[in-house]
C-alpha cells in the first residue's frame, strides 16, 4: 500500500504521460481480458502500454514494472488511464487512483455467481478517488444489471462488447483431442475436497484414466487461482496416469482452454466463452444446493443444471467421449440456456471497439 500511497501523493506534483497501466487479478497474473487487451494495443497501435506485477521475475520482461519498486511509482504517479478486471476501483493496480484519471473495468468474466455489494465510501469521496469505473464493458444487459446493483455504476458507463480474451480463443483456437476440467472456486477447503473426491478415489481416476486412454484424449484439470486444496498432493497423485495433467492453478486458463475440443465446469463463466468457440459443454455439479445457499447465484441456474448436468465426472467425460445421444441433447440445451439468460451474442473486433471508445473519452 505504501507504493500505491506515495503514486497517489506525487501525481499531483509530476507531469503526466500518456503510458497506459495494465493489471489484472490484484496485479498477481499476466491474465484474462486486459492481458488481450495490452497483447491488441501493443500489435496494433502506437500506445505506449506498462503491465504492472508484483511477480519480481516477470517484471524482467519488455513493458513490465514491478509493483514494488520506483518505476512503479514514477509509471503510476504520471499515468491518467488505467485498464483493470477484478476491482470496480482500479485495486488491481492502485487502491489510490484519483477520481479525474480515467478507469476502464474490463471484468473477468459474466456474473453467474453472486458478487459482494460495494458501496462508495466516504473516505474515498473526501480524498476524491475512484469510486467507480469511466467505462465498464458488459457483454449484455443482464451483466449491466448486475454491475449497477452491486456496484453503483452509472447506466452511462457501460460499453457492450465481447472480451478480448473471447476474441482472441475464437480467432485462435487449435482444437487438440482435449478436456479442460476447470470448477470454479469454492469458499472452504472442506467444499474443495468434495469437488476433487473423484481424483482422490483410486478406482474412480483408474476409470477416467482408461476412458480416456482409449478415446486417445487427455484430460487437464486446472484449479481456481485461489483454490486452497494442496496442488502438490494432487500432482503427485495423477503423476502415474498418463491421460490427466493437473495444471498450475495460477496458469492462464485461456491458454488451456485455446486447444480444447470440451470444457467441463460448474458456475464458471467460461462456459461462455466455450459457447462462443463452438466446444463442447459438459456441467459437472456435485453441490448445486450448497453452493446456491452459501455463495448463490444471479441467473436460474439450479433448474438449468439438474436438467443439463452430469451425476459424476466420469459420466460426463464419458459423455463427450463417446458423443452420445444424452451428450447432444445437453449440448442443444446449454446453448439455449446461454443465449436465452444473458442475452450474449459474440461479436468480433472488441478490442478494436474498446481502444476507440478509449481514444474518443480521453481526447479532448
Amino acid at each position: 500500500m505504501l507504493f500505491e500511497l506515495i503514486a497517489y501523493i506525487l501525481s499531483f506534483v509530476i507531469p503526466e504521460s500518456n503510458a497506459w497501466i495494465f493489471s489484472a487479478d490484484g496485479s498477481r497474473r499476466f491474465a484474462d481480458n486486459p492481458r488481450f487487451f495490452f497483447e491488441w494495443v501493443i500489435k496494433h497501435v502506437d500506445q505506449d502500454c506498462i503491465w504492472i506485477t508484483s511477480n519480481k521475475s516477470e517484471s524482467l520482461k519488455r513493458g513490465f514494472v514491478y509493483k514494488y519498486s520506483l518505476m512503479y511509482i514514477w509509471c503510476v504517479a504520471r499515468s491518467r488511464t488505467f485498464i483493470c478486471s477484478h476491482s470496480h476501483y482500479g485495486a488491481d493496480i492502485s487502491r489510490f487512483i484519483r477520481n479525474d484519471s480515467y478507469l476502464v473495468n474490463l471484468w473477468h468474466g459474466i456474473p453467474i455467481k453472486i458478487m459482494k455489494t460495494y458501496k462508495p465510501s466516504l473516505i474515498r469521496r473526501l480524498l476524491r478517488l475512484k469510486q467507480y469505473p469511466n467505462l465498464t464493458c458488459v457483454n449484455s444487459l443482464f451483466d449491466q444489471q448486475v454491475f449497477e446493483s452491486n456496484f453503483f455504476c452509472p447506466p452511462n458507463t457501460f460499453f457492450y462488447y465481447a472480451s478480448p480474451r473471447t476474441e482472441y480463443l475464437v480467432n485462435n483456437q487449435n482444437k487438440t483431442r482435449s478436456i479442460l476440467w476447470a470448477p470454479t472456486f469454492r469458499e472452504s477447503l472442506s467444499e474443495e475436497q468434495s469437488l476433487f473426491s473423484a481424483l482422490l478415489e483410486d478406482s474412480t481416476v483408474s476409470l477416467i484414466n482408461h476412458s480416456l486412454s482409449e478415446h486417445d484424449t487427455i484430460l487437464y484439470v486446472k484449479p481456481h487461482p485461489y483454490t486452497t486444496i494442496s496442488s502438490k498432493h494432487l500432482r503427485e497423485k495423477l503423476s502415474s496416469y498418463h491421460n490427466i495433467v493437473f495444471e498450475n492453478p495460477y496458469v492462464d486458463i485461456n491458454d488451456l482452454l485455446l486447444n480444447s475440443s470440451c470444457i467441463i465446469t460448474d458456475y464458471s463463466s467460461i462456459v461462455y466463452d466455450a459457447y462462443a468457440m463452438g466446444i463442447g459443454i459438459c456441467i459437472y455439479l456435485c453441490d448445486l444446493g450448497q453452493y446456491s445457499s452459501t455463495r448463490g447465484l444471479n441467473t436460474d441456474y439450479s433448474s438449468f443444471a439438474k436438467s443439463s448436468g452430469y451425476a459424476s465426472l466420469l459420466d460426463a467425460i464419458t459423455s463427450y467421449l463417446t458423443c452420445s445421444p444424452l451428450y447432444k441433447d445437453r449440448q442443444l440445451s446449454i446453448r439455449r440456456f446461454i443465449s436465452s439468460t444473458s442475452g450474449y451474442h459474440y461479436k468480433q473486433h472488441s478490442c478494436k471497439r474498446i481502444y476507440q471508445e478509449i481514444i474518443c473519452d480521453t481526447t479532448p
